[in-house]
């Protein structure tokens, strides 16, 4: 068998796939059924075509009904092209019909794959809530002077221009610890207009080789405002 397998160069895997699925069928439903009979899910986009079909199939399972009660009224736009021909078969008078079990087979993996690429929430979960779920709402935000003072958070209440104004001396204070002392000399001394330092003359006779720059006050403001 596994040598007629290797030999078949028309040997279509992904059919293969299918009727391994198929085999699975009945254990896949009694598994995720209830899971999504009772999960809500909402998307990125309006009346997307994926979670028409799964209000559908939810509403048909609390009604214990059969999909294939409904598999002319079952959403298949959202099917991709490349799946297609593998979730229809033929009836007894050879007409096409949509293969149920492969299709629920097929949503799920489709939420699936919307749940980790974000396109699809679940506002009941941690891990696949929308962005927005995590945010105070308008009502909240209306009050937002009331929350930051229950924070006890006095940075929140600090005026900004404050807080940069302290960063600002943190990181020069930084700065100014980690030159070395001639470099810190000659900084100085730059910074008073005298540049009669041998350093600045022969900076090619330092140890360092490294000419000093001052501090730029204006740049390390901007660029703390941008990041704030």
């Amino acid at each position: 068998m596994a040598g007629e397998i290797a030999e078949d160069e028309t040997l279509d895997e992904t059919a293969l796939q299918w009727e391994f699925v198929d085999g699975k069928a009945m254990r896949f439903k009694l598994r995720i059924r209830p899971v999504l009979r009772n999960v809500t899910f909402s998307a990125t986009t309006d009346n997307d075509p994926l979670l028409e079909a799964v209000d559908l199939m939810k509403w048909a399972f609390r009604q214990k009904k059969s999909l294939r009660q409904f598999a002319d009224f079952l959403p298949t736009y959202f099917i991709p092209d490349h799946v297609r021909r593998y979730l229809y078969g033929s009836d007894a008078l050879g007409r096409k019909k949509l293969l149920v079990d492969r299709y629920e087979f097929l949503v799920y993996r489709l939420l699936r794959n919307g749940l980790e690429a974000g396109d699809i929430f679940c506002h009941d979960s941690v891990r696949f809530r929308s962005f927005e779920d995590d945010l105070l709402g308008e009502e909240q935000w209306r009050r937002k002077e009331e929350l930051i003072a229950s924070t006890g958070l006095s940075i929140l209440q600090e005026p900004i221009s404050e807080h940069l104004d302290r960063l600002e001396q943190l990181l020069e204070r930084r700065q100014r610890a980690r030159k070395p002392l001639r470099v810190r000399l000659a900084v100085q001394q730059h910074d008073r207009g005298e540049t009669d330092h041998p350093f600045h003359r022969h900076p090619w006779k330092q140890p360092s080789q490294l000419r000093p720059t001052p501090l730029l006050r204006l740049p390390v403001r901007a660029t703390l405002q941008r990041s704030l």
